[in-house]
This record gives structure tokens, C-alpha cells and sequence, in this order.
């Protein structure tokens, strides 16, 4: 096979062939040479396929199949929008005129994809490959693929979730930002021994995301058993319905609804008093900080050179926690006195009514209230942000022995029960439940890659992949 000093390099790095191995004396593998004819041959059809489903079955199939990819919800095609690499391959050899369809023109093909129809009609102006390729697209279906293993600049080893086939897939591009565990929607083909993506989603689907792919498996498991490529065949709308509502979760996520650990509307505010002695306000609410004595709360204290008390800040705690019952207290807010003033920052309507009402038992007309600010979702979510990049606070905390100490407990006591705990992303049951069944079983997998891929680019104190680890050994997993 020749290469010209202009084309792309055969190994598939992207470059051209003289920028990259025409002068390394380094020759491309048959598997490297198999893919770029494949691809090569690829490109040329593309076009092909395009001119003919124009001439046949008119510019207006594209606005029809768009408005079936989108389940009615989008009508005109976009030819600039970046879900092309899955709706063309889609277009070419999955959409048809249905025979039933009254409305469209009578010489359009029914019951047949563009691809077929430019098979059947023109098969003599077609490359032997091409030919090939359009053949092993048509057997081909849609599905979601988990990555079980990654070939960096090469390609990886794909499941699908429903059949349960391994696939190991060329692809040289594709396979530089994905992780083991993603979830890719395409479609798959293999031609001569040489398996490669014909469609991949833009985006991935993080594992902890996989529940609603094994929620569609039992429903079509309960007629259909096992899963077939026919029977995917057969749900090809559900499965294009389900990364359509992917797609939309994940590249336009909703603002999601934040609760404290009360289970209260998560609406973070801090509430104002005016006082007339710090002194006498300390005494009256130091009884709201159960863990610690007086002295201990007052070491951090500023005082003037009389030794009367200036300033002070401790956390409002409650004994125990609703959602975790491992955990000693609950922090309910923080107060801060400082000369006439008092304030208390919570995350709760709730909270800062309660603590209203606690500063009027204790400090009657001592503390007259004054105004109550609260901040919205964005600008909490914004400062910690500039905070993140300013200063770690993991930095902060882990220079205390005695608080690396305590949250180190607090983490290992949390994930030790957490095999007992009822989790939502398996039905509210526990991971020990979960473990005895196949689906239960997979989500667990999911979950517990996706943990680990979370501590590993975002460390935490008390955390590691040992962790992990342990939980997996126990779970049998």
C-alpha cells in the first residue's frame, strides 16, 4: 500500500505522513495499515451516502430523520451541531420511511435506510470495501459500550452492557481522554478482524451514572432473554431516547435541590443581632456548643487589656445526625460575637428561625434583632471557588494533628457502615443487599470506580483507594 508524503500517517496519530514516520524508519503495523485503508475508505463513502439520500430521498429526509432522532422535540437539521457524529451514522443506516407512512411522497423508498438503497441502486460505482463496510454497518446496532480497558493512542476494550459482548476496538484519537468504567453510546463494527467506533457520543457517561442503562436491561430482559444485537434492534428508539436524556443530564445539568442534613432546603443566610455585652451573650449561648468547656471555646478568644471579652466564634451543634447515625453531632451553624454584635451563619430558613427564637429564651432584651441576609446558591458556590484557588483547605485542616485525628475516625467509621447503609442509586438498598443480585452487583462495581476515580484526582483526608478496597473484599466484589 502506498502512502503519499501528504496523506495522513498510517499510524494514526493525525499528522502527516512525512511530519511523522516517513522519516523514523518506522513502519506501521498491518492492524495500523488495516485501519487507515478502513478509514480511508470511510471518508470516501460518507459523501456518497449523502448525495444519494438527497437525490432519492429528497433534502427534506434530513428534517424528517432529525425530527424522529429528537422524538419530535427538534424539526429543522443542524448541520453545524456536534451530535452529527452520531445522528448521520445513525441517518445512513438506521432511519427509514415507514411502508405505513401516507403523508410522505409515493417514489420514496420505503422500509429501507439510505445506505441500503444506495447498496441496492449503485453498488457498481462502489469500492469492494465500501461495499463491505455499508454491509457490516447495516448488521451493526446502537448500544452502550462500558470501557474495560484503555490503549492510549491505540484504542480499548469495550462491553456491551446490554449483550454483554467484549469488544476490542481501534481508535486512535477517541481513546486519549477516557477512563476505565465510562460509558460510550455508538455503534460498532467489525470488518476483517478489525473492530472501530462508526458512531461514539461526544461526551462519556461517568459510571456512577449507569443505573437508568440497567434499569432499560431488566424491562427488556423480561420479554427477551438473552439480549441480542436483533434485540437492540428492536429498541432503537428507547436506546436513542436514553442518550438524549443523557446528553441533556450531563451537558446541560438542572441546578440541583439542596438539602442540610435535616433534610431542610439548603438556603444558607446569617442572622443579626444587636448586643449589649459580649461577655453576657457568650454566657448565655455557650450551653449551644456541647462539646466543648468554656476555657476551650474562649482559647481563641480575643480579649482587651482588661481582660474583658472583645470577640469569640464557636459552632451551634446538635448530639447526633439524622442521616448519619455514626456521627457524634450535627453542626446546625456558626456564631460569631464581636463587640455589639451578634451573628449566626446557618444553611437553613428553619435554622435561622430556631436560632431567632433560642436568642430571644436566652438573652431576652439583652440581644435586639436586627436583620437576617440571605445568599444564593451561585455566589456560596462561587466563593468557594476563589477559595479552592486561593488556599486548599485540606492544607488548612491537615496542619492539626488533633483535627486530622478526629475527621481520619469520622471517615473510616462512615465507611465501614456504609455497606449497611441504603443507598439511592441502588433502589434505597444497602450494598450488602445490592450484592447478591447481577444488577446490584454492577452498580456497586460502578459506584465504587467512581469513588475511587474521585479521591484519587480530588484526595480527602481519612480516604484512599485502600478504602475501597476493603469495601469490594467485603462486598465480594
Amino acid at each position: 500500500m502506498n502512502v503519499g508524503r501528504n496523506d495522513p500517517c498510517p499510524c494514526g496519530s493525525g499528522a502527516k505522513y512525512k511530519k511523522c514516520c516517513m522519516d523514523k524508519n518506522q513502519l506501521p503495523s498491518i492492524a495500523d495499515l488495516a485501519w487507515y485503508r478502513q478509514n480511508q475508505s470511510r471518508s470516501a463513502l460518507i459523501p456518497k451516502i449523502i448525495e444519494h439520500a438527497k437525490s432519492i430521498f429528497g433534502i427534506e429526509a434530513f428534517d424528517d430523520a432529525w425530527f424522529e432522532f429528537h422524538s419530535g422535540e427538534e424539526e429543522l437539521f443542524d448541520p453545524e451541531s456536534p451530535e452529527l457524529q452520531i445522528f448521520m451514522p445513525w441517518f445512513f443506516y438506521h432511519w427509514t420511511v415507514d411502508g405505513f407512512d401516507n403523508d410522505a411522497p409515493k417514489n420514496i423508498p420505503r422500509d429501507t435506510t439510505p445506505a441500503h438503497s444506495l447498496l441496492q441502486r449503485r453498488s457498481a460505482f462502489l469500492e469492494p470495501l465500501q461495499i463491505e463496510y455499508i454491509e457490516a454497518c447495516l448488521k451493526s446496532v446502537f448500544s452502550f459500550f462500558e470501557v474495560l480497558s484503555v490503549r492510549i493512542g491505540q484504542g480499548f476494550v469495550l462491553k456491551d452492557v446490554f449483550t454483554g459482548e467484549h469488544l476490542d476496538v481501534v481508535e486512535k484519537m477517541g481513546s486519549e481522554n477516557i477512563g476505565i468504567g465510562d460509558i460510550l453510546f455508538g455503534k460498532a463494527v467489525s470488518l476483517h478482524g478489525l473492530t472501530t467506533m462508526e458512531a461514539t457520543s461526544t461526551f462519556v457517561i461517568p459510571p456512577i451514572q449507569k443505573g437508568p442503562l440497567l434499569e432499560l436491561r431488566k424491562q427488556i430482559e423480561k420479554n427477551f432473554k438473552p439480549i441480542t444485537t436483533e434485540t437492540l434492534r428492536e429498541f432503537d428508539f428507547e436506546l436513542i431516547d436514553l442518550y438524549q436524556d443523557y446528553r441533556e443530564n450531563l451537558l446541560n445539568p438542572k441546578v440541583p435541590i439542596l438539602n442540610n442534613t435535616n433534610g431542610d432546603p439548603f438556603v444558607p443566610q446569617t442572622v443579626y443581632f444587636e448586643i449589649e455585652s459580649p461577655q453576657v451573650t457568650f454566657d448565655a449561648l455557650k450551653e449551644l456548643n456541647f462539646a466543648e468547656t468554656s476555657d476551650e471555646i474562649l482559647a481563641e478568644a480575643v480579649f482587651d487589656e482588661n481582660k474583658s471579652l472583645i470577640k469569640v466564634e464557636f459552632p451551634w451543634l446538635k448530639k447526633g445526625n439524622q442521616q448519619n447515625k455514626n456521627w457524634d453531632n450535627t453542626v446546625l451553624g456558626h456564631l460569631t460575637i464581636e463587640g455589639k454584635s451578634l451573628k449566626a451563619s446557618v444553611n437553613s430558613e428553619k435554622r435561622a428561625k430556631l436560632f431567632r427564637k433560642l436568642v430571644k429564651q436566652l438573652l431576652g432584651d439583652a440581644a435586639n434583632y436586627k436583620t437576617t441576609v440571605i445568599e444564593s446558591h451561585e455566589s456560596k458556590i462561587k466563593a468557594r471557588e476563589i477559595n479552592d484557588f486561593s488556599e486548599d483547605p485540606d492544607d488548612t485542616i491537615a496542619e492539626d494533628p488533633e483535627v486530622v485525628e478526629r475527621l481520619t475516625k469520622m471517615m473510616n467509621s462512615h465507611w465501614d457502615n456504609w455497606v449497611n447503609q441504603k443507598i439511592p442509586a441502588l433502589g434505597n438498598k444497602t450494598p450488602i443487599q445490592a450484592a447478591k443480585t447481577k444488577d446490584g452487583k454492577e452498580m456497586l462495581v460502578a459506584l465504587l470506580t467512581q469513588f475511587e476515580r474521585n479521591i484519587v484526582d480530588r484526595p480527602q483526608i481519612g480516604v484512599d483507594l485502600q478504602t475501597f478496597k476493603k469495601i469490594r473484599v467485603k462486598l465480594g466484589i
